[in-house]
């Protein structure tokens, strides 16, 4: 390299990672990844390189570690290295917040020409959320199947983008799944799981028209939709007894029309139909769930025709009928594998294909493939306001960039905020820690020793020392941990306080045992689902019996805080539901549900209510410093924060917009606030040209 073309390329590292304060203000991360840029186009050193994008991308720095993922898809790319792809997918589904480098990521993804020249191209198709697709697609390969939360059956129109509810369950203790489109697009096919009959197949017009239950169920029969016949005709079936074993249940063929029932074969987990009807794939199973190899069955019931043998997951017939679809896990990750298929038998050794392949649900007859990706982060936020208006003064600033984030708090100094978080290594395992992180300097430490290495309850709090931290694990027990050098004391020997459940969709979201602010005194929740009742307590850590503080009855309670002079409690009741429109897009719940705030004095007595709205959800109370006013977060989902005299009066909105919230924490100085923000990165994917290049097993 010439000391002219040496000049330019430092001049664009420059540009590369340039930011508003200047190189006095970078982090240690920023330095790093200019280091390693450095080493990749200045140096052409690609391995030293890749090692230190890989430190990156594991690094609390959300911004550098997206950045990192996507130069070390390049690396790879130039090594002609099928992980390339790994890292773009990464960053598509892992940080779908740092919204230059996802656009990046995908751009390399759509331009890819896939692992070892294989042609294969995969593309983002839509943020599915918390939808669960089945395992079908109409033979025009416009229309998908879907179920939501258990709640609704649906229709997803892939060309136009649109998502249409077509059912919901009848009932709030019922649930639906495995819901899957037919191949002429005109019916769905689901399970309908309605205690105490348990699950059986129903069928419904994706206009919604004469939901009923398969022809042919017979007394103490449970049956679960697999794969539709091509000819629309039958339905693949998993039948199991009542009191029978899952795994020891029988594979059939049923009529839509008359429900006449073809037996294939039995011991069966799941199976999928040959694209011109003729074979059935089954993935066998031992009594205790363990697979067997995959047996394929002539259609006909005529018997079984081979057996694929090895740890291999069924996953769909390829379009063209050749060849099986099989997953097989290798570390914490799965590869997608096909095995060469001819009249029924295999043909051939099982031929690598591709790593991280999500979940397959169909092949068009086109043969275009769709998967799924899931995934979901925390990620911990501050923002400034004024005390004054409850406006914000400032945007919000991103804390964490694990991939989970748990409750947040500061320290009654303000100097410090300690949080939990599950961290990947680079090996791509989980790790758990309590982070310390400095108010002042940003700077981190993780206490990674005695009492802190499985994932306490909740959320940490802190003693008045600032010192050490009130643990509640989720086996009850009480601990202290010293925040300089990480060693756990176990507090009042032998207590374990129950963590609480109430009926909430979300029991193990929020504290419910509270340290009182003198350090010596807890509050904590208890629940007598007999009464539908729920018990406010109070006891000392010096060992002394528990005082009954009040009692109430109530279904939910999503908060429980305590003022910073420790005379007063507030705590959340209610848990409004919600819906899905038509058109598949969510709607605010009945107005007659309602949520609200209620407090009550430390001493005992009746609570007050305190705020109530009506068609929305309040959770994660906090008081602020002052104790002048309540703060708590409302819906979980797109909603905002409230600021509430702590006498009752008006609330004030934040407008702090988000996509999910949990964990409001409040600084000392009541001018900062600590959130946690959800990211649901779950997404459907389609790949193309699947099998050009077809590579040798290894």
């Amino acid at each position: 390299m010439t000391r002219t073309s040496r000049l330019l390329v430092a001049m664009m590292l420059g540009a590369l990672i340039a930011i508003p304060l200047g190189l006095q203000a970078q982090s240690k991360a920023d330095v790093a990844l200019r280091a390693a840029i450095e080493n990749e186009t200045v140096k052409g050193d690609l391995k030293a390189a890749i090692e230190q994008y890989k430190v990156l991308a594991d690094g609390a720095d959300r911004a550098v570690a997206a950045k990192a993922l996507v130069r070390l898809g390049e690396c790879y790319q130039k090594l002609g290295n099928t992980e390339s792809t790994r890292a773009w997918e990464r960053v598509v589904r892992d940080f779908v917040d740092q919204k230059e480098a996802v656009a990046e990521a995908r751009g390399f993804l759509s331009a890819s020409t896939g692992a070892a020249g294989s042609g294969l191209l995969a593309r983002q198709v839509v943020w599915i959320s918390d939808r669960q697709f089945g395992g079908a697609i109409s033979r025009d390969g416009r229309y998908m199947a879907f179920t939501n939360q258990s709640r609704d059956v649906g229709v997803y129109d892939i060309a136009a983008g649109v998502w249409r509810r077509v059912l919901t369950r009848p009932n709030e203790s019922a649930a639906v799944g495995f819901a899957l489109i037919s191949p002429d697009g005109q019916y769905i096919a689901y399970a309908l799981f309605d205690p105490p009959s348990g699950p059986d197949t129903y069928l419904v017009g994706v206009n919604g028209s004469s939901p009923h239950r398969l022809p042919g169920a017979a007394a103490g029969m449970r049956r679960v939709p697999w794969a539709w016949s091509p000819d629309g005709r039958s339905i693949l079936i998993g039948m199991v007894a009542k009191g029978q074993s899952v795994h020891a249940g029988q594979a059939a063929l049923v009529s839509t029309t008359d429900g006449t029932s073809k037996v294939i074969g039995a011991g069966f987990a799941r199976g999928c139909i040959s694209p011109d009807g003729r074979y059935v794939a089954l993935q066998k199973v031992s009594p205790t769930g363990d697979r067997e190899g995959i047996a394929v069955y002539a259609a006909d019931g005529s018997g079984e025709l081979s057996l694929v043998p090895g740890p291999y997951d069924l996953q769909l017939w390829a379009h063209d009928g050749r060849r099986l679809l099989v997953t097989k896990e290798r570390g914490t990750s799965s590869e997608l594998w096909a095995v060469p298929m001819n009249a029924g038998k295999a043909s051939g050794v099982p031929i690598f294909i591709k790593e991280e392949s999500g979940g397959l649900h169909a092949a068009s007859p086109a043969g275009e493939y769709y998967y799924t990706t899931r995934s979901n982060s925390r990620v911990l936020y501050t923002a400034e306001f004024d005390p004054r208006t409850g406006r914000p003064t400032a945007g919000l600033k991103q804390v964490s960039s694990g991939d989970q984030t748990f409750g947040a708090a500061w320290s009654p100094d303000g100097e410090w905020l300690a949080y939990y978080a599950y961290r990947k290594n680079s090996a791509g395992s989980s790790r758990f820690v309590v982070v310390i992180r400095s108010s002042r300097t940003g700077e981190e430490r993780e206490l990674e020793g005695r009492g802190v290495a499985e994932p306490p309850a909740l959320r940490p709090q802190w003693f008045p020392d600032s010192r050490s931290l009130f643990i509640h694990k989720h086996d009850g027990s009480l601990h202290r941990i010293d925040v300089a050098t990480g060693e756990s004391t176990p507090l009042v020997e032998q207590l374990k306080i129950t963590p609480y459940r109430d009926k909430g969709p979300f029991p193990f979201y929020f504290s419910y045992v509270l340290l009182a602010p003198d350090g010596r005194t807890i509050y904590y929740l208890a629940r007598h689902a007999d009464t539908n009742q729920t018990v406010i307590m109070r006891r000392s850590l010096d060992g002394g019996p528990e005082t009954q503080v009040s009692r109430f009855a109530v279904n939910g309670i999503p908060g429980l805080s305590i003022s910073p002079d420790g005379l007063r409690l507030v705590y959340v009741s209610g848990h409004p539901g919600d819906s899905l429109a038509p058109d598949g897009s969510p709607v605010l719940p009945d107005p007659a549900n309602s949520s609200s705030l209620w407090t009550v004095p430390t001493a005992g007595g009746t609570p007050t209510l305190l705020f109530k709205i009506h068609g929305h959800s309040l959770h994660d109370p906090a008081w602020s410093a002052d104790g002048r006013f309540v703060f708590v977060l409302v819906d979980y989902q797109g909603g905002d924060i409230a600021m509430i005299p702590s006498g009752g009066g008006e609330a004030t909105m934040m407008g702090v917009r988000m996509t999910m919230w949990y964990y409001l924490a409040v600084h000392p100085d009541g001018r900062q606030i600590a959130v946690v923000d959800e990211r649901i990165n779950n997404y459907l994917w389609v790949m193309k040209h699947l099998f050009p290049a077809e590579k040798p097993a290894r």
